[in-house]
Formats: C-alpha cells, structure tokens, sequence
C-alpha cells in the first residue's frame, strides 16, 4: 500500500538517488510516462491530468512535455509528476518513451503533518492534539517592536526609525528587515534577505532558520499545518544552481509566508535537499 509512510523526501528531480522504499512500489526514473500511468492506475490512485502530453522543442530538441496528479484512494496523499527531459536525455519524445520523467513531488492532504526527529514516517495527530489557529499570529508577531498589519509608519518614526516616501508605500529599515507600509500606513511587508538580516529569536524557536533546506521547509510548515502553494517548482541547472519559490499561509489566512530559495551553488546547493539555500523571507497580510 502507498501511503505517505512511504516517503523520505518531498521532491525529487531526476539525476537526483530514486529512496529504496520508492524503488520497492516500482518506482524508476527509466520508466516511461504510459507506465507511470499504468503503476498509479494499478495502485488505484485517481489521475488528473494537469497538462497534456504534447511534443514541444527544447534547446533544438524535440522532448515530450507533460504533468499529472495521482492521489491515493484514502485521499491523504498527492503524487505530481512531470516530465520534460528531452535536454538532458534523447530517447523518444512519445508517451511510451523511456526516461522522460524529469520531477516528481508529493504533498499530504487533510490534517496538518507531524514529522518525527527521526525523519523516517509521517504520523498524523488527533483533533485534540492540534493547536488552535488563532495561536499562530501570536506565535510569529512581533519580531522587534513590529508587529505586522498593525505597527504604523508614526510607530516607527516615534521609535527614531527613518521612513522614505515612495510612490505607493513608505519604506523602513529595522533590524536589517526591510518594511513596506502602505493602507493607512500600516506595515503590510516584511523582508528578511540572507547576509543581512538575523532570523529573529521568536523564529528559531518555530524551526525558522537560514540552514534548512527547501524540502526541510516544507515539512516545517505541513507540520504547522500552513497550506503550502508552490509559485515556482525547485529547478536545478547542469552548473549546479538551484532556485524554487513557495508560499505558506497561515490555517487562519492571518499571514502568508513567502520563501525564496536561490543558490549559485556558492554553498553547494544543488538540489531540493541541500542546506542554507534559502535567500529571503517575505511574510505578508495578503
């Protein structure tokens, strides 16, 4: 049976080791799109399908581009696979060509995740056991003085911080966080960007920290119960770089959480399981 247990990792791109649990449901980065199909259909998992096989040219190349989802019968579990390969593979552009998979990434449904110290098994807790959501304002605000969505720009200005006039918003530096007012004036925005902004204290002690890496994150905020939306999917280059964009809303929609990850590979990060990847922090009301 596959259910979220199975796991050890949020995503995968291919290059990337196929876990041994994975491998043992059939799981291979040679099989093609038809037989990804068939193993999911076989499994009873519901398929949807996000974009339709279709041959496109990529890098003078022809390759087949496609995405589906694939969500177990108990409905806790959500498979993506997509497949567009044909720049780093050259084996067939059809649906029953060989390794044209390219990423592959689950998300759990329903209750919000525990993940274990041992970073072995999803557990899933009781109604009773899970925080109430209007705690998590309070967990996160404030960082400083500020506290989001209600310090305004005479706040900052009374505590001696210099406020610049834009066009749409006025501007503040505190703590090396960079605040953007703007509705009656009101912080709306704010920005902590690596090298020069310290992750506040309150942070840390939620698991928020610059070393985590992109797939740590995600299972920080599932834990919390955030709904994660990726805006851009992890994607990683031959020369070793590595950038994905996710955004985490709070369970009371009080805050959203935006999380930039962007490495040169200056730091070795190549992938969605690399550490200190992350580069900014935009947390908004909206």
């Amino acid at each position: 049976t596959l259910t979220a247990s199975t796991f050890q990792a949020l995503h995968r791109s291919y290059g990337d080791t196929m876990p041994e649990k994975w491998k043992q449901l059939g799981f291979d980065w040679q099989l093609s799109y038809d037989e990804w199909l068939a193993l999911f259909q076989k499994m009873s998992f519901t398929i949807e399908h996000k974009e339709s096989p279709t041959v496109v040219d990529t890098y003078s190349r022809k390759t087949l581009s496609a995405e589906f989802d694939a969500t177990s019968p108990d409905q806790t579990l959500k498979i993506t696979l997509g497949f567009n390969s044909g720049n780093l593979r050259n084996e067939g552009y059809s649906t029953q060509s060989k390794n044209s998979l390219y990423e592959i990434e689950f998300d759990l449904l329903g209750l919000p995740s525990v993940f274990p110290a041992n970073n072995d098994i999803f557990t899933r807790p009781s109604p009773a056991t899970m925080p109430e959501v209007n705690r998590y304002f309070a967990d996160f605000f404030p960082v400083g003085n500020i506290t989001l969505g209600k310090t305004t720009v005479s706040d900052l200005e009374a505590q001696g911080y210099a406020v610049t006039d834009g066009t749409y918003a006025k501007y503040a530096t505190v703590d090396g966080m960079s605040l953007t007012c703007y509705l009656n004036d009101v912080v709306q925005i704010i920005q902590l960007n690596l090298g020069s902004t310290k992750m506040p204290e309150r942070w840390e002690r939620l698991g928020i920290d610059w070393e985590r890496s992109y797939n740590e994150y995600l299972m920080l905020f599932q834990k919390m119960g955030f709904k994660v939306k990726h805006e851009e999917k992890p994607k990683k280059s031959s020369g070793g770089s590595f950038r994905a964009e996710f955004k985490a809303t709070a369970p009371d929609g009080s805050f959203t959480m935006y999380m930039s990850f962007d490495d040169t590979g200056q730091y070795g990060g190549v992938d969605a399981d690399s550490r200190r990847t992350l580069r900014s922090i935009s947390v908004s009301k909206y």
